[in-house]
């Protein structure tokens, strides 16, 4: 009993000191007058402007101590400039505001904590009206520091160049081959003799394949031999599909070409690095990459419906019809081509600037597909005219040539002329969404590679009149006479004829040349477009330690964004799963304290956030935190300024992305002795110094990098804390804020 007794008095005492130890637990310190509420909230959209703001602080403020601004998107001030404790509080702050518009406006405050006298500042940022909106996936960027340079020019070249041929020639046999053939049977039938009473048929034969090529084969007079359609027909369909099929195969060439200089740009890596795993991420993973294999699908159903015309031409006449006249007839044929052709073309303007227009965006994207379709009609017209239906003429006497291109002339001069229409009317409407000013033509890079392709249109148009004020009606005036020096006359219009048509196609491909150079730029404008102007995303690369991060901000304008960081490793894959990123953001040039938000996971290395980070004109960064798994934080800086004057974006050379163990190596031997080991203030010097050091776990994030920055490099007056700057470089400085900031965190989280 004794002994029972006396364990029962043991535990109950060891009771009683587990009780004690935990009521007299330190409690987490308050950390300063931090930010508890305001009004309006950060973040918050508002129908009208408030007449005050408010904040509420953790801890009483010094009245004396307290600043409040509230700037406009410019940074100029809009507030009254009466800031003060609201009566009858003591950690509640109100200014009064005057009368303002819509936009992006923020609260930008400084106060000082009343109980332990340190000083605390930060942003709040708000609209007013409507933000506009961020696409709801990351857009495809086009900025020349992301489009793969000249080699993604070139691809892109040929990619949009075949499609473009290609399309147009589905278009061209229905539309001209179609009705030449039917305008060669007439011209047939005038001259062909009378049937026979015995059988009533013609006496000439119908042949299923072309007699050999020569000048004179279907006769030199007004009339035609009675299958000259029929030669025609065989003719001109081998070349278009032999032209057709060039056009796949550079298609097909310049398609994966891109997919492989976007994917190595978009990875920082080597073409041949992106081989593999990375191209298959790129093509299951991103919009760009469905819309690359729905392109392709429809192209390959276009290629696999010209190889079973192919097929077609190689059997025998079927009721005494020419193959190659019955595949350049079959009208639901050729229409299935087309829709094909427009679908792929459909493709190319979803992942067009157009698309990533922040509003108005589906009528921008059918704009621009009715552009491209018109380019397709009228330059894919152009190339099959000249290369495929004029050679098929050979086999025709020169008179029947002139009275046959003096009929087909005038046809294709309305198919071009509305294709030209439709080109103007929509060029148009795309300058002014996308430059959103004239002024950018001479001023942005976009814009003068605009102005470099139209000045090819007009030549380009300056030759189609040519064909249609000079040649066309010399050939209809030829067409009738039938003496030797009209006909040596109308030989030469016919050879003028092809070199213009051909000179054409040639200027066309330039164009396109000068359109696959637009697509890699971002449309520029020398003021800012506000919510309905283009989306031209901030996109910046950097490398940390083991990592290699991209980071895109769109629309890249003062307000709302959508943030997208890309983070692989050094072996280009992307960082693990469970990985975490924090963004960082705050002012360089203005103290304004630090904001810090949470991205969201996407997969593959890929993450995003969305808000009203950016509320002003000045200099930026965003800092994105990577957290893997069981390694340590790395930091990756990226850097920009926004233009007070315009709006615009300048891509600054970020601060150096320090290692953190460089960081920890230096603080351990330099700043461990006063601060201590785990940066809490208690050094084996600490005792004798006056002020003590404060604890960095709780100080560090209250401060943004600069504010440490400038203490580290300068050192604290009236303090024990001496200057860096001559023993430590930018690089180290940033290393130990770096490795300060991951043992803060690491703290907060122990508590």
């Amino acid at each position: 009993m004794p002994r029972s007794g006396t364990s029962a008095r043991m535990l109950a005492g060891l009771l009683l000191a587990l009780a004690l130890m935990a009521a007299l637990r330190p409690a987490p310190a308050r950390a300063h007058a931090n930010l508890v509420g305001s009004d309006p909230p950060a973040q918050a959209v508002l129908p009208q402007a408030p007449e005050r703001v408010q904040l509420t602080f953790s801890e009483d403020v010094v009245p004396t101590d307290i600043e409040v601004q509230v700037w406009d998107a410019r940074r100029q001030r809009v507030d009254r400039g009466d800031a003060a404790l609201i009566p009858g509080t003591k950690n509640a702050v109100a200014v009064s505001l005057n009368r303002v518009g819509t936009g992006v406006y923020t609260i930008q405050w400084k106060v000082v904590s009343a109980v332990d006298g340190h000083t605390t500042r930060g942003l709040v940022p708000f609209t007013v009206g409507d933000p506009g909106t961020v696409p709801s996936e990351a857009v495809s960027v086009t900025s020349e520091a992301s489009s793969g340079g000249w080699p993604g020019v070139a691809a892109r070249w040929l990619t949009l160049l075949s499609l473009v041929f290609l399309t147009g020639s589905f278009v061209f046999v229905p539309l001209m081959l179609a009705p030449a053939l039917r305008l060669l049977e007439r011209l047939s039938a005038e001259g062909r003799p009378a049937p026979t009473p015995a059988s009533g048929q013609h006496p000439a034969p119908r042949s299923a394949h072309p007699p050999a090529r020569g000048r004179g084969t279907a006769g030199d007079g007004p009339t035609l031999s009675l299958n000259a359609a029929d030669q025609v027909a065989a003719l001109a369909a081998r070349r278009l599909l032999r032209l057709c099929g060039w056009l796949f195969a550079a298609f097909a060439i310049g398609s994966f070409l891109l997919l492989v200089v976007e994917t190595a740009t978009a990875r920082d890596a080597g073409y041949l690095d992106v081989l593999g795993r990375p191209l298959w991420e790129r093509l299951t993973e991103t919009r760009r990459g469905a819309l690359w294999l729905v392109r392709m699908a429809l192209i390959a159903a276009a290629a696999g419906g010209l190889a079973l015309a192919a097929r077609e031409l190689r059997r025998p006449d079927r009721a005494g019809e020419h193959p190659a006249r019955a595949v350049l007839t079959r009208w639901p044929w050729w229409t299935a081509l087309m829709a094909l052709g427009a679908g792929a073309l459909l493709t190319q303007s979803l992942g067009s600037h157009a698309a990533a227009l922040a509003s108005q965006e589906v009528l921008a994207t059918a704009v621009d597909w009715l552009h491209l379709l018109a380019v397709a009609v009228w330059v894919g017209g152009l190339v099959q005219f000249g290369l495929a239906l004029l050679p098929a003429l050979a086999p025709l006497g020169g008179p029947p040539r002139t009275r046959l291109l003096a009929g087909l002339i005038p046809r294709f001069s309305v198919i071009a002329g509305t294709s030209v229409a439709v080109i103007v009317l929509s060029g148009l409407y795309q300058t002014v969404r996308l430059l959103g000013g004239w002024r950018a033509l001479t001023e942005a890079g976009w814009g003068r590679a605009l102005l470099v392709k139209l000045a090819l249109f007009v030549l380009l148009l300056l030759l189609a009149a040519v064909n249609l004020l000079v040649l066309r009606p010399a050939l209809a005036r030829l067409a009738g006479r039938m003496d030797r020096p009209a006909r040596e006359l109308a030989a030469r219009v016919r050879l003028h004829f092809r070199r213009v048509l051909l000179g054409e196609a040639g200027l066309a491909a330039l164009v396109l040349l000068v359109a696959a150079v637009l697509i890699s730029q971002a449309p520029g404008s020398p003021a800012d477009a506000g919510a309905s102007g283009p989306v031209r995303p901030i996109v910046l690369n950097a490398t940390a330690e083991d990592l290699t991060a991209r980071f895109v901000m769109t629309p890249g304008r003062i307000g709302l964004n959508r943030f997208d960081l890309t983070v692989n490793e050094r072996d280009g894959r992307p960082v693990p799963s469970g990985t975490e990123v924090v963004l960082r953001i705050s002012t360089l040039d203005v103290d304004t304290g630090t904001t810090e938000t949470r991205t969201e996971a996407l997969g593959g290395g890929r993450f995003t956030a969305t808000g009203t980070y950016v509320s002003t004109v000045g200099l930026w960064e965003v800092a994105a935190l990577v957290r893997r798994p069981g390694r340590d934080e790395v930091r990756v800086p990226f850097q920009f300024r926004m233009s007070e004057i315009t709006g615009r974006i300048e891509v600054r050379e970020s601060r150096p992305a320090a290692p953190l163990e460089r960081g920890r190596e230096l603080y351990q031997a330099n700043c461990a002795q006063c601060h201590g080991e785990t940066a809490r203030g208690d050094g084996p010097l600490a005792p004798a110094l006056n002020p003590r050091p404060v604890d960095l776990t709780v100080h560090v994030p209250l401060h943004s990098d600069q504010e440490l920055y400038d203490w580290i490099a300068n050192g604290i007056p009236r303090t024990a804390m001496p200057a860096w700057k001559d023993q430590f470089s930018a690089e180290e400085i940033q290393a130990i804020i770096n490795y300060l900031r991951q043992v803060a965190e690491q703290a907060q989280r122990d508590r």
